[in-house]
């Protein structure tokens, strides 16, 4: 949980691979990932209009 900040409150969720290794960060509906995405990627956690 977010305990600072715009954020404070909100559950900060992580995503993972089947393998166990981190994809993506949740954070309310927020989606963070290490590197941008390529425009024909799927979005992560899908896209929020789904």
């Amino acid at each position: 949980m977010s305990t600072a900040g715009y954020q404070n409150g909100e559950t900060l969720r992580v995503v993972r691979n089947e393998d166990g290794s981190v994809n993506h960060l949740n954070l309310a509906t927020f989606i963070f990932t290490r590197a941008p995405y390529e425009a024909s990627a799927p979005i992560p956690g899908g896209h929020p209009r789904q």
